[in-house]
């Protein structure tokens, strides 16, 4: 069985089918069948879960740490990179 694959970061979790019976043959018509409960796994990450690529410019956050937005925190470490480190020549500066 599958999902609907969508972008919506919903996380693992697990969900429960339930059925029903209705036929013409009285043996079959309305026959009790059990739910399923199933694992659902979600392909789609949260910033900052296992598997999720921050954006590349997203360098800092509150406490130093990315925080999935590209802001002033990100603004003031590169300007820091950059007074730190004018040679152009030099691989390491930005």
């Amino acid at each position: 069985m599958n999902a609907i694959d969508d972008t919506d970061v919903e996380g693992s979790h697990t969900g429960t089918i339930t059925h029903t019976s209705a036929s013409e043959d009285s043996n079959f018509d309305g026959i009790v069948i059990e739910d399923m409960v199933v694992s659902i796994v979600d392909n789609d990450h949260g910033c900052g879960e296992p598997g999720q690529i921050y954006n590349q410019f997203d360098v800092s956050g509150p406490g130093g740490v990315s925080d999935c937005y590209v802001n002033l925190y990100d603004f003031v470490e590169f300007a820091g990179y950059w007074l730190d480190c004018t040679d152009l020549a030099n691989p390491d500066c930005l």
